[in-house]
């Protein structure tokens, strides 16, 4: 009874450790008082728990700070933010990102590549780079490896990438733990790490194309072949004549109409640019009087009203660089707005520093396995 005894206060006493150490990483540097208060442990307990982790520098003291009316001052602590890294790997149809991020989020290596389709020796390059990366921070603990990837997931496969064994290759050659998902599910995962979503939400993702993701109860819904909440692939035009959506394969889905390739055709037939961003579009729109953005605003709306009408979900999302621009945030809303009185402007939310989150988001996959939903203890 006692060895049983011993090894569950062991284990509490881990667990305990592990949510300490996510508190401050989540939240920042906190007093002793203010843990405890969060964890609902006494004071002693987390004053042993904290001066074990300074003992194995993984927490450090701050400065003193002044708490409440009286003036007490506490002692506040931190996290030493290279106590460990997390890779991340983003993997799109027109880039690769790779970066290393330190347990507190923060950017400590990055490296693009652009191409106009990906290729065989442009992963090589990302891979190679990813290792030596790797082995530059090798006195430092790597947590895993994020993989995100564009379009449909299938057994470990990427069925809208011309390479799709990217997972199995990156396996072979770094020998990191992957955690592989759809890239909007990584923005999913990294608003809700951050603490910026509710515990059901409709995530919707607009630029290049059109993105979708459903949470419920905390937990992303994937569906029996990772393709649920993908409001992009419902056919808007089932009668459309256009080319079948590179990602879906269907013709007249909503991305294959208001993606930013077609949104540009439509605005300026004849401008020449390298990329479908959405300063691209935005300078293109110039020409037409923004009317084919107002448009995909009418169609992104009206779909996006169908999913509400179906899930119910307590908070709407809309991530993309496109809504940095506040009349088109707006117009979305007030378009959603004027055909679904179900949802009203408290419930939907812009994506805020979208740029930055979607840089991070592989790298924080692997940060939310330790700390934050996920159940790894560190």
């Amino acid at each position: 009874m006692h060895a049983k005894g011993t090894k569950e206060d062991e284990q509490q006493k881990q667990t305990t450790q592990q949510q300490v150490i996510a508190y401050i990483i989540r939240n920042g540097a906190a007093s002793r008082k203010e843990i405890a208060q969060h964890l609902g442990v006494t004071n002693a307990t987390l004053s042993r728990i904290t001066n074990t982790l300074i003992e194995r520098k993984v927490l450090k003291e701050l400065g003193e700070v002044e708490e409440g009316k009286v003036g007490r001052k506490q002692v506040m602590l931190d996290v030493l933010p290279d106590l460990a890294h997390a890779v991340g790997f983003d993997v799109t149809n027109t880039s690769i990102r790779v970066t290393l991020l330190n347990v507190k989020s923060d950017v400590v290596e990055e490296k693009r590549w652009f191409y106009g389709a990906l290729d065989q020796k442009v992963l090589d390059e990302a891979i190679a780079f990813t290792r030596g990366m790797i082995s530059r921070h090798q006195d430092s603990r790597i947590l895993g490896l994020g993989l995100l990837l564009q379009g449909y997931i299938e057994d470990d496969l990427c069925l809208s990438l011309p390479i799709r064994d990217i997972k199995g290759q990156i396996v072979d050659r770094c020998g990191l733990e992957i955690h592989m998902m759809n890239n909007v599910k990584g923005m999913a995962v990294t608003e809700n790490y951050f603490g910026n979503t509710s515990r059901d939400f409709l995530l919707v993702k607009y630029g290049p194309g059109v993105g979708g993701v459903i949470v419920v109860d905390g937990k992303i819904l994937m569906g029996s072949k990772n393709r649920a909440g993908e409001v992009g692939h419902v056919i808007w035009d089932p009668g459309s004549e256009g080319s079948p959506c590179r990602v879906c394969g269907k013709k007249g889905c909503l991305e294959s109409l208001i993606n930013f390739g077609s949104i540009i055709r439509q605005a300026d037939p004849e401008l020449e640019y390298e990329a479908a961003n959405a300063e691209t579009v935005l300078a293109a729109s110039q020409k037409d009087g923004f009317q084919a953005l107002k448009g995909a605003m009418d169609k992104l709306a009206a779909s996006v009203s169908t999913f509400i009408d179906i899930l119910d979900p307590e908070q709407l999302y809309m991530a993309g660089s496109i809504f940095d621009e506040d009349w088109v945030y707006n117009l979305f809303v007030k378009k959603l707005s004027a055909i679904n009185r179900t949802i009203d402007g408290t419930q939907i939310h812009r994506v805020e520093n979208y740029r930055e989150k979607r840089k991070k988001s592989a790298g924080v996959v692997v940060l939310n396995q330790y700390f934050g939903q996920g159940k790894k203890t560190f």
